[in-house]
């Protein structure tokens, strides 16, 4: 066969930074057919990005290393979690023959080929031929898979594997995925299990993994993980997460967050790994180790807006707690920062639109100031709207610290059923921020139950003070406190520093709520009177 035939209708993608080297590479496969047209070229991430989302390829060539940086596996990731991904298209990896570390690594990708540094053009031709044949072989099989034809896909399978020096796992994973289809586990699960004693490779041990843990079969999945790891395999980011989960449901944050770590460290490209490590330190109260991780993001890896809004509002939420820790509010700059960036998003890409982003940070900017007030039905609208699991997260913190306690016990519920289909490590740190977040809807409706007695006992200023300060979103509960504060004693029996605490609180809401009607309201002056006489009187109290 002429090498004109060869590569002329193949889109080959070239992913090497040196561009002399991305140049030699770019000759080769013209040498043997390429055509110009089809020949791209990616020197960086945001290239590399934009064309695997646009163009299906059919040869991908990636250096694992380039310019003394590891960049093979943030590619080889970013590839499979594209938009154009295909499995017919064939990934070669180019490796330094010399380095045994980068090798390891490029295997570890398990590409159709890894193209040892440096190469002549036969060798370069040899192995890119027997890589496409392979991809075309496969691409059969993946088209009999598709239309639901398994039997012959796994004949075709099985057929390849017995040729002698084919050694492809490939069509292994075919004859799994038909079996998997079929919803035939049990016969899937048996190959992997002999696969595991033919070959000295970590996929079938994974395989296995992946789905026991997909059936729920929590015990094998953890065994075989425990197997995994006593094997010496490198960590894995499903087999590491499906243990520091158990960890997790064993009450050992601490060895949770190391493992996490361990794994972020190892696959700084994978950015949900990043986060979940960010979310994990936050449950620990690590609020410092939280950010150093949040500092990590790598944002060349962000797969897309959706995750991008997730980063900046989990770094929005850390420094609000932060800020709660230190007893101060958090900068609005911040806020009106992060809504920028979101807002310069074309909102076709986002899942919420701009109009309730401006709406959900008008909001957590009101809340964030010294006026607490918010309508249960404006909160309930929002919480509605969003499409995004993070913002429901946010806007039930809202309804806990402003007090909207139905709403709270309405959502929780609502989110536990959300989360208990799921059983992964994301459900699990999610179920325990909701067990937090029961804690303290339930010392709040303590405090209101509390509230409650104390009127009944005719205490109405230690109950209004505890209204206004548990629940500050309803206006009446500051105005009906400050109005008791003139009108009756304080009592001996009352809370003196939770009224001192409290009052100035109230007087503040209730004089931003007026500015915000008119900016010169007479009422206003009238408040600030009270205030002064109520400050006084608290300084020596009248006892009844």
């Amino acid at each position: 066969m002429a090498d004109k035939k060869d590569l002329s209708d193949k889109r080959i993608l070239i992913v090497e930074e040196n561009s002399m080297l991305s140049s030699s590479i770019k000759n080769m496969l013209k040498k043997m057919g390429g055509a110009e047209d089809n020949l791209h070229k990616a020197q960086n991430v945001m290239t590399f990005k934009q064309l695997v989302n646009q163009h299906r390829f059919d040869l991908i060539i990636c250096s694992y290393a380039s310019k003394k940086k590891i960049v093979g596996p943030k590619y080889h990731y970013l590839y499979q979690e594209s938009r154009a991904y295909s499995c017919d298209c064939s990934f070669v990896v180019i490796a330094n023959s010399g380095d045994d570390d980068q090798i390891r690594g490029a295997e570890e990708l398990e590409p159709d080929n890894i193209l040892g540094h440096p190469f002549n053009y036969n060798q370069f031709k040899h192995l890119i031929a027997s890589s496409l044949i392979k991809r075309s072989i496969l691409a059969t099989v993946h088209k009999k898979l598709e239309i639901g034809l398994y039997d012959e896909a796994i004949e075709i399978c099985n057929r390849q594997s017995k040729r002698k020096g084919i050694e492809w796992l490939d069509f292994h994973k075919v004859v799994v995925d038909c079996y998997v289809k079929q919803n035939k586990y049990d016969s899937a699960l048996l190959v992997l299990k002999q696969l595991s004693k033919q070959v000295k490779h970590r996929w079938p041990l994974v395989k296995q993994i992946s789905l026991h843990n997909e059936l729920g079969n929590e015990v094998e999945a953890l065994t075989l993980a425990q197997e995994y790891e006593l094997l010496g395999y490198p960590d894995d980011p499903l087999v590491s997460q499906i243990t520091a989960r158990h960890s997790l449901l064993d009450c050992d944050l601490d060895k949770a967050v190391r493992v996490m770590i361990k794994l972020s460290i190892r696959y700084p490209h994978i950015v949900h790994l990043t986060l979940k490590c960010v979310m994990l330190c936050i449950m620990l109260s690590d609020y410092r180790k939280a950010s150093m991780f949040l500092a990590k993001i790598d944002y060349d890896s962000v797969l897309d807006d959706e995750e991008l809004v997730f980063i900046e509002e989990l770094r929005l939420f850390l420094e609000a707690l932060i800020a709660i820790k230190t007893r101060n509010k958090m900068n609005p700059a911040t806020l009106k920062t992060s809504l920028k960036g979101i807002l310069a998003i074309q909102e076709n890409e986002l899942t919420d639109s701009h109009k309730f982003s401006k709406g959900l940070y008008h909001l957590l900017l009101q809340v964030n100031g010294v006026n607490p007030v918010c309508s249960p039905k404006r909160l309930e609208l929002l919480y509605n709207q969003t499409k995004l699991e993070h913002r429901k997260f946010a806007l039930l913190a809202v309804a806990l610290h402003i007090g909207c306690l139905d709403l709270a016990r309405t959502w929780l519920d609502e989110l536990r059923l959300l989360n208990s289909s799921k059983k992964d490590i994301a459900m699990t740190i999610s179920c325990i921020v909701l067990d937090k977040a029961e804690a303290i809807l339930s010392v709040k409706a303590q405090a209101i139950q509390q509230a409650t007695e104390k009127a009944s006992l005719g205490r109405v200023i230690d109950a209004l003070a505890i209204k206004a300060k548990e629940a500050p979103y309803f206006i009446n509960h500051h105005s009906h406190f400050i109005n008791a504060m003139l009108k009756f004693k304080v009592s001996d029996s009352s809370n003196i520093e939770l009224l001192k605490e409290q009052f100035p609180v109230s007087v503040g809401i209730v004089i931003e709520n007026l500015i915000k009607q008119d900016p010169m309201h007479p009422k206003v002056t009238q408040i600030q009177k009270a205030k002064r006489i109520v400050q006084k009187r608290l300084q020596t109290p009248l006892h009844a």
